[in-house]
């Protein structure tokens, strides 16, 4: 991961100084750890997924498609709904399928375009064992982690998916209690952002800050955010990550997030690629925020993408004036760029005024880049 400075800001925002241990674990609460370290794929096999698969726990929505579409057609600024969470009954916990030392556990719900398990408890025992794929995945990434506070395990495309646990004799206590049932891709359909946005791939000068900004899903939300350099001096363990409070508020955010890295075209104006295929990283921990100036500081779980940029920041404010840029997914569409000057202040925010590009709902939590490359914050 490469760094330089840059200016990290929001609609509002509040830059945060703190150091922590260096080791490869966050304590959360002074109850939870999580590992830090980035598992690699391992191979998976079919055995036993068909049988699994005809005895999967089958749920479905309270919410209707047509109700979070209502939401998405209001005009807001919060996060974009993309989905809802759905309970999974205790009594159905009981489907779990053997084959040799591997149980699987499928859970089917109905119309999902991808799905996302939620473990209530994850216990030290099951940290690296526990596999979450789709029925016909040759590959799955393990969860490391344990505790007591809930665990999300990653997104799987479509309508159902299974949790795989390894090296277990007896019927595994692991509890999935919900899901997150998608009922739209994270990024927005190709028509719903709008028409006057910039690539940043046609601007040379933004190569390295456009690579430190990652479209966000979380619980059943899209947003944004960027990757930040380490406060004092580089220390070991995950990656700073800075976006909106508004967006992740809370613990429980953060360890649901999924960061979608390079979501952007491939040349300038180029082709897009397809969500599913670009790398991301699972979960994080919530270190510092506030609602007032709107600022959410955390530390991936997983080490993000080689290429990935982290940015600086200073405390310097912004000259009256000033040329901004701004790298943002707009609606949770494909990465873009916005250009504009500072035109006023608050106490808690910058006043921004464009003169090319745009931002929209789903922008939140994009970071503010000045001429010199260095953040300030209000």
């Amino acid at each position: 991961m490469r760094s330089a400075f840059s200016v990290f800001l929001l609609l509002t925002l509040a830059l945060v100084s703190t150091s922590f241990a260096a080791d490869n674990a966050i304590r959360v609460d002074g109850e939870f750890w999580i590992g830090l370290d980035r598992t690699e794929p391992v191979a998976v096999t079919d055995e036993g997924v068909a049988e699994a698969v005809a005895r999967a726990v089958v749920v479905a929505p309270e919410k209707s498609r047509a109700a979070v579409d209502a939401v998405l057609a209001a005009p807001n600024d919060e996060p974009l709904m993309i989905g809802a969470h759905v309970d999974i009954p205790a009594a159905d916990l009981s489907r779990w399928v053997r084959a040799g030392d591997r149980w699987l556990l499928a859970v089917r719900s109905e119309g999902a375009f991808f799905l996302r398990p939620h473990f209530a408890e994850f216990p030290p025992e099951y940290s690296g064992r526990v596999l979450v794929r789709a029925p016909h995945d040759e590959s799955a990434e393990a969860i490391v982690g344990h505790g007591t506070h809930d665990t999300w395990g990653p997104a799987v495309e479509g309508d159902t998916f299974v949790v795989e646990v390894r090296g277990e004799s007896s019927v595994p206590s692991l509890v999935v209690d919900r899901v997150s049932h998608g009922f739209r891709a994270v990024e927005a359909p190709p028509t719903k952002e709008q028409n006057c946005h910039l690539d940043p791939n046609c601007y040379s000068e933004y190569v390295d800050q456009r690579a430190a900004v990652a479209l966000i899903q979380f619980e059943v939300f899209s947003r944004l955010g960027a990757l930040h350099r380490q406060p004092h001096r580089e220390r070991r363990g995950g990656a700073w990550f800075y976006t909106a409070n508004h967006c992740i508020g809370n613990q429980n955010a953060a360890a649901s997030m999924i960061a979608y890295w390079e979501f952007e075209t491939d040349v300038c104006n180029g082709a897009v690629p397809a969500l599913a295929s670009v790398p991301r990283t699972n979960g994080s921990d919530y270190v510092a925020g506030g609602s007032f100036y709107d600022y959410t500081l955390l530390k991936l779980h997983q080490d993000p993408p080689t290429g990935a940029f982290a940015l600086g920041w200073t405390a310097e404010p912004l000259d009256p004036g000033e040329n901004v840029a701004i790298i943002h997914h707009p609606s949770g569409a494909y990465k873009r760029l916005a250009f504009g000057f500072e035109n006023g202040s608050s106490s808690q925010y910058w006043i921004i005024k464009y003169g090319e590009g745009n931002t929209e709902g789903g922008s939140s939590g994009s970071p503010l880049l000045n001429d010199e490359n260095f953040s300030s914050a209000r």
